[in-house]
């Protein structure tokens, strides 16, 4: 973000009431816009709690935050910056009872979401080899984000893999009635119950949209309809909504996200005014020309046309491997000729694919050449088992009739309770509609078939429990209480017991020491933390929903060493590097086969174009295309054509290290004429 406003810019921050689009293209400065934004709100006299901005990501949240506090010299008091799930949570919190659920509701982690809807298909005879708990899963969430209610959604599904009679409507409602009866809510339920709740409740929603007045939402071109409507509900006239995002970067509708949102927002709200950010302070203007090309060639967009100040010549260069192997060597042999020639470090270097299986040739090549190389996305500190144990342990604490949580810890560390018995405690709980907790406290009188040794470990669990469970309620005490915690339960010798090597019993335990550390940060009120209101008290349950909205975002570890960076396009938006190589630039990975199964639909083709223009705008300095002549697909060597996209680009501006391929051109001609018969 330059230190000073260009003129649109300055027009974005300075704008007064009512709604505003920001167009802003792809390195165009939209942060510092909404920053800038922010301050200027305060400043002009617009209280704190007046404000509410929106984002997608933790993350990019807590950089918003920070921005405002250097901006505006103290802490952005009383203003959410949040996410949309960190908005609804907290809604959902104030208005617990409305919904049926206590103040202290646990929110699932996406394995617990997992074991519950097994649970359930289990439980109504479904082949899981056929219809699968994740399936099921992906059905419900695709329900809940649409709006529609459960009836109207399913009413065209049909599976023969569901046994006679059994309906996905009815396995939706069965698994609804779980978390009910758990107390619990799952992800997507933090956005769909808060949106019930304020179009249900005319008074509830007239007293958010008096105290939240002023709105910003970051990357709008990735809001789905659900999110759409929620956001409907917070908002009055004159309708104070900052909406920024670019539509050129709409690659998520397989989440849910609907580009067409942004791309109507005119009707939504007539007297809108738009302005396109289009000066790039990222790339060099070749690449920018490269990338305007390419997506010109989609017709569902907002025009605009990116340029920079550094109009230094340049190409990029496009070569043709005979195999995908070959492909990762002439890709590791540019990156050290070039680290060589222009003195880079490796992290400035990054490989770009479309699916996560294209990074194994580049690992198997990179090992070699002893290049160093990190896959993105590929670990999260919250997926540790370790720390999953630990976390059980206080969801349990501050939650009993969480279920899920209570499984996991009744054994841990051993206590010599079988999973046999925990099936037949699980089978008492379900006749007797009571929770698993409530079975276990009354397990001395009820008849329910387990061995004296289960027994035991079961009574020494409860003991264990009112030990341990009212330390966590004392205030600014939860880092003491889970340290002692975890020092009773002698996770070092449990994990060795497992069969865990030394080295890996010290790196857990050096995890768990992180968590705790963690959490003692988190209780630090001088410690800003946007996915929290400011005002909320820091105690137990709210650093468990704290948690709960971290790990659903992808991420991984910090690394501090220079690698090269190996991701897929997707985990690459919002990035940027010196130098980018786009590989596998073939018919059926870049556009992917699913998108080019019709012709009479382009969107598909569309968003699979767009992801090549977030590719290309990642880049600075240089950037690489490459694509194989052949590639192996289940066992076979299948020969490839070289991706359509590489057609629309501008060949003054490509350097082929090789002929253009004849195929490209017959490729071209094709291409023209379909498009010609569509029109």
């Amino acid at each position: 973000m330059p230190y000073t406003l260009n003129a649109q810019q300055r027009s974005c921050v300075e704008h007064g009431s009512g709604p505003l689009l920001v167009l802003a293209g792809a390195g165009s400065g939209k942060t510092g816009v909404i920053t800038q934004r922010i301050a200027h709100l305060v400043r002009s006299g617009i209280p704190g709690h007046a404000i509410c901005a929106v984002t997608f990501t933790n993350k990019a949240a807590q950089e918003m935050r920070e921005r405002v506090r250097e901006i505006l010299g103290k802490n952005p008091r009383g203003m959410f910056l949040g996410t949309f799930h960190s908005l609804g949570l907290k809604i959902l919190r104030d208005n617990a009872h409305r919904c049926g659920l206590v103040p202290q509701f646990s929110v699932l982690a996406r394995d617990d979401q997992l074991a519950l809807a097994r649970e359930i298909l289990v439980a109504a005879g479904v082949d899981l080899d056929a219809f699968s708990e994740k399936f099921l899963l992906s059905l419900i969430s695709d329900c809940k984000n649409s709006g529609r209610s459960p009836k109207e959604f399913f009413a065209d599904f049909l599976y023969p893999a569901l046994p006679a009679g059994l309906s996905l409507e009815t396995l939706m409602a069965n698994y609804g009635e779980r978390l009910k009866a758990m107390q619990a809510v799952d992800f997507d339920d933090l956005i769909l119950l808060p949106e019930r709740l304020l179009a249900e409740d005319v008074e509830l929603q007239r007293q958010y949209q008096q105290k939240l007045r002023w709105f910003l939402v970051d990357e709008f071109q990735d809001t789905n309809p659900l999110q759409f409507r929620f956001l409907l509900h917070l908002l009055a006239e004159p309708f104070n909504l900052c909406a920024v995002g670019d539509d050129d970067q709409a690659i998520y509708s397989w989440r849910g996200a609907d580009a067409s949102i942004m791309l109507g927002f005119r009707r939504h709200f007539p007297q809108a005014k738009i302005i396109a950010l289009e000066q790039n302070y990222r790339s060099r203007q070749f690449i920018l020309d490269l990338a305007n090309a390419l997506i010109a060639h989609n017709r569902h967009r907002h025009s605009k046309n990116l340029f920079s100040l550094d109009t230094r010549p340049g190409q990029a260069v496009v070569f043709s491997a005979q195999d995908s192997l070959a492909e990762a060597e002439r890709i590791a042999d540019a990156i050290i000729t070039t680290k060589l020639r222009d003195k880079k470090q490796y992290s400035d270097f990054c490989v770009l694919y479309r699916t996560n299986f294209q990074s194994r040739p580049f690992e198997e090549v990179f090992r070699q050449r002893n290049l160093p190389y990190r896959v993105s996305g590929s670990y999260d500190f919250y997926e540790r088992s370790e720390i999953k144990d630990v976390l059980a342990y206080l969801r349990f604490f501050a939650n009993p009739a969480d279920d899920r949580a209570l499984l996991r810890i009744l054994n841990l560390p051993r206590r010599g309770i079988s999973e046999k018995a925990c099936e037949r405690l699980v089978q008492y709980a379900l006749q007797h509609k009571m929770s698993l907790w409530s079975a276990v406290e009354q397990v001395e009188l009820a008849e329910i078939g387990i061995s004296a040794v289960a027994l035991g470990g079961l009574l020494a669990f409860k003991e264990f429990v009112a030990k341990h469970r009212n330390n966590f309620f004392q205030r600014g005490g939860l880092a003491r209480a889970t340290q002692n915690l975890v020092a009773d339960l002698q996770l070092q010798e449990e994990y060795r017991r497992q069969g865990h090597d030394p080295e890996k019993v010290t790196n857990k335990m050096l995890n768990i020491r992180e968590l705790i550390r963690a959490i003692e940060d988190f209780e630090d009120p001088e410690r800003a933390v946007a996915v929290i209101p400011e005002e909320t008290e820091r105690n137990i349950y709210s650093y468990l929903q704290f948690v709960a909205l971290l790990s659903r975002e992808q991420g991984a570890e910090q690394d501090t060493l220079p690698r090269v960076q190996l991701m897929t396009i997707h985990q690459a938006k919002g990035l940027e590097f010196d130098t980018v190589f786009i590989a596998g630039l073939e018919e059926g990975l870049l556009p992917h086969h699913r998108s080019t199964h019709t012709e009479d639909d382009l969107t598909g083709l569309e968003e699979e174009r767009r992801l090549f223009y977030v590719a290309i705008t990642r880049a600075r300095e240089r950037l690489f295309l490459s694509y194989a002549a052949t590639r192996r697909s289940h066992g076979q060597i299948i020969e490839t054509s070289p991706s359509r996209f590489l057609s629309e680009l501008p060949p003054h501006l490509l350097d082929w290290e090789q002929e253009k391929p004849a195929d490209l051109g017959e490729l071209e001609k094709m291409l023209a004429q379909l498009d010609q018969s569509r029109r």
